[in-house]
Formats: C-alpha cells, structure tokens, sequence
C-alpha cells in the first residue's frame, strides 16, 4: 500500500537517502585502508586480526536477528543523526585498539551500528520507491560505494602525509556528521515504519534451494571481505608496497564496485539477470587471478578494480532470487539467505586471518577461487538467477529488503 499524501510529504527526498548513505560511507571508507596500520600497531597475527575484524559482522548478525524489529521504527533524522556519529566513534576506537579483545568489542559496535543504518535506510527507501514509483535503493548503495571510493582518495592523502589513523578517522568524522545534516535536514521525525513484515526479527534455517543461492552469491561476500579488509595487507606484504600504495589498494576495489553498482539497472537489461551473474563471476576470476599471480603492482591494481566489477552485484541478486522461489513468503527466504550470509560473515575474516598466517596473503586470497568454482558451477547446473514470468513483483519487493551497507 502506497503511503497517504500526508506522509508522503514528510519522507526525505531521494538526494538526502543518498547523502545519508554517502555520509555513513565516508567513515567506513576511511576505516579500510588504515587496517594494515592498525595491525601494525596493535602487533596482530594474521589470525588475530581476523579475529578482531569477525565482530563488525557478528554485531551486524545481531542486529539483523534480534533487533529489526527497534531498528525499523527509529526515524530516518533519528537513526542517521545519532548512530553516523556514534559508528565513527567506535572505528576511531578501533584504530586504537591495543589487542584482539578491544578490537572486537569496537568492531562489533560498529557492525551493530551500521546494522540500524542499514534497517532504516532500506525502509526509508521503500517508502520513498512507494511514493515516486521509481527505484532509489539500488542508486542510494551506488552513492555508498561512490563514498568509499572518494574516502579511499583522501586516505592516500593522510596516509602520504604520515597522519595517524586516529586522527585521520578523528577528522573524517565531523565531515560525515555534517553530511548526515544536510541529508536529515527538515525531515519529519515519525517512525519509519516498513510497509510490510520483512524486518519481522526471528532465525529462519536455510532450505536447499537457500543454501545454493548462498553458494552463487557467496564468492561475492568472501572476496569482498578480503578485497575491503585484507587488500592493503595484501599489496604491503605480497608486493612489498610503500605505505602510500598500500592505502590506495582499497580505493581499485571500491572503484570497481561503484562502477558495477551504478550500472547494473543499464547491464541487467542488456544481458538478462542470469546472463550477467555468469559475466560478473567470471569478471571476479579474472580480477583474482590478476590479483594472486601478477608480479607487477599496477596488475595486482587492475586485478582488484575487475573483483570490485566482478562481487557488486552478485549478493544482491540472489537475495532477489530468494524472493521468487516461492516455497516459503518471499520476506522469509530472504531473511534466511541474510541470515546465512551474516554467519559466513563472521567466519570469512577468521578463515582468512588463519590463512594469511598459514600460507600467506596472496595464497589466502587465493582461496577465493573455491567460492568462485562453487558459484559457475551452481550457476551453470541450477540457474538460480532465471526470473519467471510470474515474479516480478515478488523480485521488486525483495529489492527493498535489508542488506548490509559497505558490502
């Protein structure tokens, strides 16, 4: 049901969700690439920082299972205004963490945090797709990747200029709060109430047909874990790169994913939805084949820009494709394929930590490829990305569902 023209009135015009999106961005943005700083300083293992990196997606598994339900009726001023702040105190926090203990216990605040965001921006933006009868999410996680990669600039800056990441983060931090201002600024404070039961809190286990959509979009979330948080550990330890190239390691990853995000509406009308799942896992390949056995920085660069093409979409529409499988209500299938998705989530940075530790960084990213196989094979046996003809609107309702921002 559309809403009146009474709350119509009082939602945020389509620019201030992606300002607010932008503005969240801009912190996270400037988090990844001091994560090699951070380890330096704190005297991780490779291990123990993925330790300490798995509490960003346990506080967001958290947040999703028990707390939707709270997070979904905080307004858009409300949530945006108080967590965009209170998410860059805790990765400021984070920068300074001492060992694995007090980074975990800063990341998962920060995870919990962009949980709310990521609730209420999904809600605000449904309600905003109902009153314009257009799209905007799809553009609003687009501004969200644009962010990262203009935080990812300014990092190679600080990073050149030797600033602390305390500081660099310290600074990034009003910015973000300004931008989330002007993006609440005369909005109605009433409570985004989501227009249906999605955000309904509960564990939902995952059926086979969930779990095979998990392995077609799961080498998306794998590599962009390891392009977000291990990609300048990659370039510093695998290509002996100065601290300057080391920081602008995630802005090629991010790139990419603006780039593939921003043109997936134009990409999936040329090719069709399961035509494209195939292109971009292949594309993802080549990215992590360039990435593993390239002898050359300005490859491994390339490399990691085509995994940022290759992963931008690919999580987005299997949660799509869980809505149009039709064996449970579609809020339900998508809840568990997040919910699945959250707990990989929190063993993906572990499993890597171990193998960095074990085999080193490029060989752990090489295990990237596992995904990757398990993703063409599902793809080509079981073409989970097909659309009947009788799904749209279930397709056009799962775009609205929550999903976690920055991935």
């Amino acid at each position: 049901m559309n809403p009146d023209s009474a709350s119509r009135s009082a939602l945020p015009a389509a620019w201030q969700l992606y300002t607010a999106f932008f503005a969240c961005a801009v912190m996270l943005g400037s988090w990844y690439p001091r994560i090699p700083d951070v380890q330096r300083f704190a005297g991780l293992e490779g291990w123990e920082l993925g330790f300490g990196l798995a509490g960003y997606p346990t506080g967001t598994l958290l947040l999703f299972t028990f707390g939707t339900r709270w997070a979904a009726k905080l307004s858009f001023s409300q949530s945006f205004r108080i967590v965009v702040p209170t998410l860059g105190i805790a990765l400021v926090g984070a920068t300074l963490a001492g060992n694995v203990a007090s980074l975990f216990a800063c990341m998962a605040a920060a995870g919990a945090l962009q949980g709310v965001l990521a609730v209420t921006g999904n809600v605000v933006a449904d309600q905003i797709e109902a009153a314009l009868d257009r799209p905007v999410l799809v553009r609003a996680h687009g501004f969200y990747s644009v962010a990262t990669v203009v935080a990812g600039a300014a990092g190679i800056g600080f990073r050149a200029l030797d600033v602390a990441p305390w500081l660099h983060l310290t600074i990034a931090l009003p910015v973000a709060t300004i931008l989330v201002v002007v993006a609440t600024f005369r909005v109605g404070g009433q409570r985004s109430v989501p227009r249906t039961d999605e955000y309904h809190a509960t564990i939902v286990l995952p059926t086979g047909p969930i779990f095979m959509l998990f392995l077609a979009g799961g080498a998306a979330l794998y590599l962009d874990n390891a392009a977000s948080d291990w990609s300048g550990i990659l370039l510093r330890d695998g290509y002996a790169a100065d601290a300057t190239t080391v920081t602008a390691a995630v802005t090629a990853w991010a790139i990419g994913q603006a780039a593939g995000r921003l043109g997936f509406p134009n990409l999936s009308s040329l090719f069709g939805k399961e035509r494209l799942a195939l292109i971009l896992a292949m594309i993802a390949a080549m990215g992590l084949a360039l990435v593993v056995f390239s002898p050359a920085i300005f490859v491994a660069f390339v490399g990691l820009f085509l995994l940022g093409i290759g992963t931008s979409a690919l999580f987005p529409m299997a949660i799509a494709a869980a809505a149009r499988i039709g064996d449970r209500p579609a809020a339900t299938n998508v809840s568990s394929l997040s919910q699945l998705a959250f707990v990989a989530g929190i063993a993906t940075p572990i499993v890597l930590g171990g193998l960095v530790q074990i085999v080193g960084v490029r060989w752990a990213f090489a295990s990237g490829a596992v995904m990757l196989a398990a993703s063409l094979a599902v793809q080509i046996l079981l073409h989970p990305f097909a659309t009947p003809s009788n799904a749209d609107e279930r397709e056009a309702r799962s775009d609205r569902t929550p999903q976690s921002a920055g991935q």
